[in-house]
């Protein structure tokens, strides 16, 4: 048993550089993102499009997320269609919506 007065030893380390892209990897982890919460955080996350093009060429927005985990999560289950149709995420830009 340890003495009272002996301080626990925790390590935690990260690569992220800033508190907000660490609550991010955990919202992305944890497959939340900012249309989950009550109260979103001040800084906005990176919010993903889901892209389509068919096999005329022609490409179109299917929709837009506000975390990366549903972003994923959704072209999983476009891709899973088995149909002709080529879907991706890209970073939003705000230009498609």
């Amino acid at each position: 048993m340890k003495p009272r007065d002996e301080q626990p030893i925790v390590g935690f380390s990260t690569h992220l550089p800033h508190p907000a892209d660490v609550l991010e990897d955990l919202f992305d982890t944890l497959a939340i993102d900012l249309d989950d919460l009550v109260q979103p955080p001040a800084r906005p996350f990176q919010q993903w499009d889901l892209w389509r093009q068919d096999d005329n060429g022609v490409r179109a927005l299917v929709v837009s997320f506000t975390g990366r985990a549903k972003a994923e999560a959704a072209l999983e289950q476009f891709e899973a269609l088995g149909h002709k149709q080529a879907y991706w995420l890209e970073p939003a830009t705000g230009a498609g919506a």
